[in-house]
């Protein structure tokens, strides 16, 4: 207890009563029969349960090489929805990983994650990197073309999709993003062709390609889709009447609880 002022009234009621001298007391005899070996017991087991835990957290940082894979598989998913934060703490997970199985492909994955987050210059660096080191990594040139894409350097992403493609001819997410590229510089011709590889390649995926280019492409699958999407719309508007109406419903039964005061009186 220091001498601050609001410990005065807990100082002079402890001076009255002698509870200091009472808790000291207290505190010996109840370790007066204590084992000697107690405490170093005590102590052992704690350190013991620490370096346990240390040991746990050790095998979720360094993980084995599946452990690996599958954080630079989770960075990959969350680069495809736009997450780049996230897609950079699962690759820096990774990449601590003490059994790594590889280096370079990670690199290439943080360095698209960090082009979603606006760090072009490091994302760069990052996927020539991976390129370097593993110029047969199909994906490390995907994760560079992607990049190079959105640094606005078409010509370049364009290549290395078709380095890519070199390495593995049947690979869709190449032709998907070579038909993005294409499209977006208004070659549509070109676009579609891409797009018609990528949809041959997906096992006939109607949902692999844009819908305008589907209609190209394969007008029966696209007329399919688009009754599937107007009935969904239906179904879900039918939905929301009927809930509407019952909703309306509960209001109308509710009892009027002024009208029914106003009758007792």
């Amino acid at each position: 207890m220091t001498d601050d002022e609001v410990y005065k009234d807990l100082r002079e009621i402890s001076f009255e009563t002698n509870a200091g001298e009472k808790i000291h007391a207290a505190v010996v005899k109840a370790y007066e029969n204590e084992n000697p070996d107690a405490r170093k017991k005590f102590a052992d087991a704690e350190t013991k349960r620490l370096e346990e835990l240390k040991k746990i957290k050790a095998e979720t940082i360094y993980a084995k090489k599946n452990a690996a894979k599958k954080l630079r598989t989770n960075a990959d998913i969350y680069n495809d929805y736009g997450k780049g934060e996230l897609a950079m703490q699962e690759i820096e997970r990774a990449l601590l990983a003490e059994n790594q199985d590889d280096i370079p492909e990670c690199f290439a994955v943080r360095g698209r994650a960090k082009a979603i987050c606006g760090d072009y210059d490091g994302a760069l660096d990052d996927t020539n990197f991976a390129v370097e080191e593993d110029p047969e990594n199909v994906f490390n040139f995907l994760n560079r073309a992607d990049v190079r894409h959105m640094r606005g350097e078409t010509s370049e992403a364009l290549a290395d999709i078709d380095k890519a493609l070199t390495i593995e001819p049947k690979l869709t997410v190449a032709y998907q993003l070579q038909a993005n590229i294409f499209d977006e510089l208004g070659e549509t011709d070109k676009a579609t062709e891409s797009y018609r590889q990528a949809y041959e390649l997906s096992k006939k995926n109607p949902r692999s390609v844009p819908e305008n280019y589907l209609e190209k492409i394969d007008p029966d699958a696209a007329e399919k889709l688009k009754k599937e999407r107007e009935k969904k719309k239906r179904e879900e508007e039918k939905e929301k009447l009927k809930e509407e109406k019952n909703k309306s419903g509960d209001e109308k039964n509710e009892p009027d609880t002024e009208t029914q005061s106003d009758d007792k009186k």
